[in-house]
């Protein structure tokens, strides 16, 4: 039994994300496309007055619409986060198998390896955005994107996922949904999604709820006692309506594999000038880190940003640096390799912490490896620092990662395709280490059917 895990993934559309948040990506209109846009309205845009431009509003409008129109990553980005939420999962295995195929025989074929299973995390992120500036503008309320309604959403759509699929219909030859009885074990992906916690959203009794609702027993599983509880919820929770307790006679233990965090939405990692605020940081991570719950991060200088002190937040080697000296058993990811434009300072960090034993710290190339040129650096990266080969885990930051790359297949062929890395680096990259984040070890997918009557039993 082999598995391809895809870590950091985004499974969200429109409703979930905080439009605002999402416009304020330094990705989406760049200063590159507007000075485009405005060269080709006007030959001579460096030499014609400021005053004169605006004499001439219409065509700088047209202009600037065709060029968003242009950007086809934009627009191929709006039409997958526009479907149905429901569809997600259903897409993206259809896409594998019809567009592109990496699929045959129901498994996944990359370069020299064949995957039984694609495994995706699916990242909640807390758009609760009560820290929003809006002081400027009328409707000057925060927009509410309850991290609850995402939750729901979520987890109908992984439901959806193990009893629906796409089948060619007879009649019109098209695809379209069908009810299906096919066996979760019997289907591709395994989705094992992490909880969004920004602190400052709740009380310090709220997140502990939150943590006893979703993580209770994790401290005491051994890694494939976990990998089978994950596996047993998985696609098990269902339910239509949006009440404020979620089926409060449910068990949802299992339902998520870890924790997800996002500096830039506000949440602070160590607030050391705010009591409350530490306070409720600090039982985090004390659960987390006996519960042995794995925390992915956001760490680069891009994405959803709604805090001025956004890069401080972000900043592996500030505020995560008194988390790691007072927590040491806490596992934690810092995605992106901490990319940042003009700079390797959070890089080098992640990987003196990565190369450390004393600390259980990741990273991941979601969002960076979208071709040959990267994996190029990874490879130097391995050169110089063997023990990084054991930390860094695969993940494509998709859906988000459409705004460079056309699709999701198209990210994994590049994964499979190059040669600067080995066949076992490749596969650490995407499994081993991948099963030892997760569940804490490296799965023995032999011994799990033998404890499979007693984890069904525990929940």
């Amino acid at each position: 039994m082999k598995k391809f895990y895809d870590i950091h993934f985004h499974s969200l559309n429109l409703s979930h994300a905080n439009l605002l948040a999402f416009l304020n990506r330094d990705d989406i209109i760049t200063q590159q496309n507007v000075k485009k846009a405005l060269k080709k309205a006007f030959k001579w845009y460096n030499i014609i007055p400021a005053c004169t431009l605006r004499l001439f509003s219409k065509k700088i409008k047209n202009t600037l619409l065709e060029q968003v129109n242009d950007q086809s990553n934009i627009i191929n980005l709006l039409s997958f986060m526009g479907s149905s939420y429901k569809d997600n999962f259903l897409l993206i295995e259809h896409f594998l198998r019809n567009k592109n195929a990496l699929i045959e025989n129901n498994k996944l074929h990359l370069n020299n390896t064949t995957y039984d299973k694609l495994v995706i995390c699916p990242l909640i992120m807390d758009f609760g955005m009560k820290n929003q500036n809006m002081e400027n503008i009328f409707y000057n309320i925060p927009t509410r994107k309850p991290v609850h309604d995402q939750i729901v959403d979520l987890l109908n759509s992984i439901n959806y996922y193990y009893s629906h699929e796409y089948k060619l219909d007879a009649e019109s030859k098209k695809y379209r949904i069908f009810n299906s009885n096919t066996n979760k074990e019997d289907r591709l992906l395994e989705i094992y999604p992490f909880m969004g916690i920004n602190t400052q959203n709740y009380s310090i009794d709220a997140i502990e709820k939150i943590l006893n609702r979703y993580f209770t027993g994790f401290e005491n599983d051994t890694p494939e006692e976990r990998f089978q509880k994950l596996h047993n919820k998985m696609g098990d929770f269902k339910n239509s309506s949006l009440e404020k307790e979620l089926n409060p006679d449910y068990d949802f233990n299992y339902l998520f594999a870890g924790i997800k965090v996002y500096p830039p939405l506000g949440f602070a990692p160590w607030p050391k000038d705010n009591n409350e605020e530490l306070k409720k940081v600090k039982l985090l991570y004390k659960i987390c880190s006996e519960r042995r719950i794995p925390i992915i991060t956001h760490c680069s200088d891009g994405g959803f940003k709604t805090v001025k002190n956004a890069q401080d937040l972000s900043n592996p080697g500030n505020e995560w640096k008194e988390v790691l000296d007072n927590y040491p058993d806490l596992i934690v990811n810092f995605a992106h390799l901490g990319n940042q434009e003009n700079s390797k300072q959070w890089e080098n960090q992640i990987i003196d912490y990565a190369k450390d034993d004393s600390k259980k710290v990741y990273t991941d190339i979601s969002c960076m490896a979208k071709d040959d040129n990267y994996y190029k650096k990874v490879s130097d990266i391995f050169s110089n620092n063997p023990d990084v080969e054991d930390k860094m885990l695969f993940g494509t930051d998709f859906v988000i990662n459409l705004i460079w790359s056309e699709s999701y297949n198209e990210y994994l062929k590049a994964m499979s395709d190059t040669n600067h890395l080995s066949d076992k680096q490749k596969h650490k990259l995407c499994c081993s280490n991948a099963e030892k984040f997760l569940y804490g070890g490296i799965i023995d997918y032999s011994s799990t059917d033998k404890i499979d009557k007693k984890v069904t039993e525990t929940i």
